[in-house]
C-alpha cells in the first residue's frame, strides 16, 4: 500500500470513528434524558437507540425526548 493510499485509508477510518463516537454520544444523551425526565427506558428501547447510526435521526429523537410527555409516547413515536 502506498503512503498516499494509507493516508486516505487512515483519514476515512478516522472520519468513521468520529461519526460513530458522535452517534453514540447522542444516543447516550437520549437515554439519559428519558431516564431523568420520564422513567427508565427498557433495555430493548435502549438497545434500539444505541444501534441508530444516523446523526440526523438521533438529533430528531433527542429533540423529541425533551418534548414528549411520557415514555410511552416516545416509544410509540420511535417504533
Amino acid at each position: 500500500m502506498s503512503t498516499s493510499a494509507a493516508k486516505k485509508y487512515y483519514a476515512e477510518a478516522k472520519r468513521i470513528g468520529i461519526a460513530e463516537g458522535e452517534a453514540e454520544g447522542i444516543a447516550i444523551s437520549i437515554i439519559r434524558i428519558l431516564r431523568k425526565r420520564l422513567d427508565e427506558p427498557s433495555v430493548e428501547l435502549q438497545n434500539k437507540i444505541m444501534n441508530i447510526k444516523s446523526i440526523s435521526e438521533l438529533d430528531e429523537l433527542l429533540d423529541f425526548a425533551f418534548n414528549c410527555v411520557s415514555l410511552g409516547e416516545f416509544e410509540t413515536a420511535f417504533n
